[in-house]
């Protein structure tokens, strides 16, 4: 919004900068959550219709919907983050879906190669497994914790670079 002039007509009233990012984080987090649970509850309910639902299945389907949902709430603050620390905005989706989609190959890549093992403990994508989630060969109580310390410190970078940050006239 930097080269509209809404983001100076914004900053201009009395609302503090981190209501603003927390207001649209809060927001884009809250979409992302509506249409994965609108995804969910369709499968759920196909499932249920072929009647091939069980408990244990519902679980799995719940924790690997919560997984994504952490998932896409990474990536939706790291490119807030990105954006926060750009001098223009139009240029921030294009680097951003850059960093992501190099970060998803070097993911792949190192499912494929034994040398590139060693990225995956802090590649994102190595967190949102669903086939290993739905067959318990990963523990979604242990990738939610990294996927939320990573959130956590993504949104932290966002607000204080935010707030230090000048807007161009």
């Amino acid at each position: 919004e930097i080269e509209t002039g809404t983001l100076e007509l914004l900053l201009a009233h009395p609302v503090r900068r981190s209501s603003l990012l927390l207001s649209l984080w809060s927001a884009s987090a809250t979409i992302l959550l509506v249409m994965i649970g609108v995804a969910l509850a369709a499968s759920l309910t196909s499932i249920t219709l072929l009647d091939k639902m069980t408990p244990e299945l519902r679980t799995n389907l719940i924790k690997i919907a919560l997984n994504l949902w952490l998932l896409f709430v990474l990536i939706m603050s790291i490119t807030v983050m990105f954006a926060t620390f750009a001098k223009a905005g139009n240029k921030v989706v294009l680097r951003s879906a850059g960093v992501f989609l190099i970060v998803y190959l070097l993911d792949s890549l190192a499912t494929l190669w034994n040398p590139l093992e060693f990225s995956r403990p802090v590649n994102m994508f190595s967190y949102y497994q669903p086939l290993k989630l739905m067959f318990g060969q990963r523990s979604f109580w242990l990738n939610a914790p990294v996927l939320l310390g990573a959130i956590a410190v993504c949104l932290t970078l966002s607000l204080r670079q935010f707030s230090r940050r000048d807007i161009p006239g």
